[in-house]
């Protein structure tokens, strides 16, 4: 696949269309497929900016202890909580905002942003919590200072016979265009769907109300895995997928449809105002461990995964705090076997 890649890079004028991970990755392979000095640049047209990381230490400290633990969600707003979390969430909130300025100051200091336009007029922590934030590629502005990047900021663009040309007539010469524009992933639900569920798909915000984000109370025989986005998709797709397989397996059973809904409800207007202009769908990315004790409690987990209080609060969570409870007791029988059997025969 790489070579292939290259070759439909190497020697042609490309243009790729987005600004977020996919883009980013697709215009580096385009600037390393044309890295001799006759090669043509890739110039990548975006119409909105945001905040992007050379990596996950700002500062020398991970991302995840200012945003993924349970003391960091005190300061987050959170759906359906109660009033002593709300009052907290009020109360810690100038710590949330100082540490978005906090790895907004370290971004400043270590990319060229300002010179390149590239500074969003929302907040690092807006934008994550929207999950519009993305990692650059290894020595991206390296190719965008060495002109084999052509950064382009244009609000609409059309292709023409040579290309693609730009809202103010700007006209770009493309062998190649890639789109990293995202999709519409309710269309696509739609056109898999009975018709007479397709109107009951979305609510009155063009949201999918998901009971856990996988099951929607109006429709029956249908989960959706991967629906809400997260800043570690993999991770919570594992979640949703083990919710769902606990309850094909009739470990758990689902509440009645008006209860469902009214969780969905909460959910709705959560992501409505977390979110920005920039993202209408569904992101769970700085509630993460709430939403994963929701899980949790409905597999008969025991939700909180660390084994003491201090890491319990202040630790971020992970993949490996959630290993599989059944799987625990599983070994621990196996354990239990081996350890009888030596000493039968001993």
């Amino acid at each position: 696949d790489k070579q292939n890649a290259f070759e439909l890079l190497n020697g042609k004028p490309v243009v790729v269309v987005g600004l977020q991970k996919s883009a980013l990755d697709a215009a580096m392979e385009a600037a390393i497929a044309n890295s001799g000095k006759k090669d043509p640049p890739c110039t990548l047209i975006y119409r909105r900016v945001h905040w992007v990381t050379p990596h996950v230490h700002p500062w020398g400290v991970h991302l995840a202890i200012f945003y993924f633990s349970r003391f960091a969600e005190l300061s987050a707003a959170k759906p359906g909580q109660g009033l002593a979390l709300s009052i907290l969430s009020k109360l810690f909130w100038p710590t949330r905002w100082a540490i978005s300025k906090f790895v907004e100051l370290f971004l400043l200091l270590n990319l060229p942003l300002w010179r390149f336009g590239l500074v969003p007029n929302e907040s690092f922590g807006e934008q994550l919590s929207s999950c519009v934030v993305s990692r650059l590629p290894e020595n991206f502005f390296s190719q965008v200072e060495a002109g084999r990047i052509i950064l382009s900021k244009s609000p609409n663009w059309s292709f023409w016979e040579k290309g693609v040309v730009l809202d103010d007539g700007t006209e770009i010469k493309a062998d190649v265009v890639l789109l990293a524009t995202g999709y519409d992933g309710p269309s696509k639900l739609k056109s898999l769907m009975p018709e007479m569920y397709r109107d009951v798909l979305q609510d009155n915000n063009n949201l999918i109300p998901l009971y856990r984000g996988i099951i929607h109370p109006r429709i029956p025989d249908m989960a959706i895995v991967g629906y809400q986005e997260a800043l570690s998709n993999v991770h919570s797709s594992e979640m949703e997928a083990r919710w769902l397989a606990y309850f094909l397996t009739d470990r758990f059973r689902l509440p009645d449809i008006r209860t469902m809904e009214e969780d969905t409800k909460n959910w709705s207007e959560y992501f409505l105002k977390t979110s920005t202009s920039l993202f209408t769908r569904a992101c769970i990315g700085t509630v993460q461990v709430r939403y994963d004790d929701m899980l949790c409690k409905d597999m008969g987990w025991n939700p909180r995964r660390k084994k003491t209080w201090i890491a319990e609060l202040f630790a971020p969570y992970s993949n490996m705090d959630y290993q599989d409870d059944d799987e625990d007791e599983s070994e621990d029988e196996v354990d239990t076997m081996k350890q009888q059997e030596t000493q039968k025969q001993l």
